[in-house]
């Protein structure tokens, strides 16, 4: 492998409205599909030719990959799947905050505490890292449409150097990263399709 392509998928109702979703299969709102095809008329996105293709297989990647590159074959890799928000699922701050089990929560490490119903950000982090390790073992240049939390996760793991707070790492949605390696080891990293950000200022 000499690179790997991680884009995160476009925005959906539950961006919007700041709710806490991962499991819940949502399909993109008319503002992602907008967002997604502004990228595509600049040329943001990198070419797939020669390139393996895999979404986390939830109906908002699959839906960012068909508006990027149209139908083209892909496989999917539901360990790269977003954080499984349990009880949470589908509701906002507004809603959670008197919530006793939401509160406890809040006042835990959230990668240690796992959400009732749901997993912690280690969970995530475990099976995210065990998916990338057999991706890059394949040495093939791969491109994936996964989700936010997955790749800020991802980075982290890739350039632990650059002592980033994790959030940091989190691209906008319909955005990512390209990253480059060499004998299987990740040395540098490109973003891909944050010209729109910059225009906007």
């Amino acid at each position: 492998m000499s690179v790997l392509h991680l884009i995160r998928h476009s925005l959906t109702e539950g961006n919007e409205r700041r709710l806490y979703y991962g499991s819940s299969d949502i399909p993109l709102s008319e503002n992602g599909v907008r967002r997604i095809l502004e990228h595509v008329e600049a040329g943001d996105y990198p070419s797939i030719e020669g390139v393996d293709v895999l979404t986390s297989g939830m109906l908002r990647t699959e839906q960012t990959l068909e508006l990027i590159y149209g139908k083209v074959p892909h496989g999917t890799e539901p360990r790269l799947r977003e954080m499984d928000f349990g009880k949470f699922e589908m509701h906002g701050y507004e809603e959670l905050k008197d919530w006793p089990e939401y509160q406890k929560w809040l006042e835990t490490d959230f990668m240690e505490s796992r959400v009732p119903g749901g997993e912690s950000g280690n969970d995530v982090r475990a099976r995210a890292i065990e998916a990338a390790k057999d991706i890059i073992a394949r040495d093939r240049d791969t491109l994936i449409v996964c989700h936010g939390g997955v790749i800020l996760i991802l980075m982290a793991w890739f350039f632990p150097q650059e002592e980033k707070n994790m959030y940091e790492w989190q691209p906008q949605p319909s955005e990512g990263y390209s990253v480059f390696f060499e004998d299987g080891k990740p040395i540098s990293y490109s973003p891909i399709g944050w010209v729109i950000e910059n225009k906007n200022g």
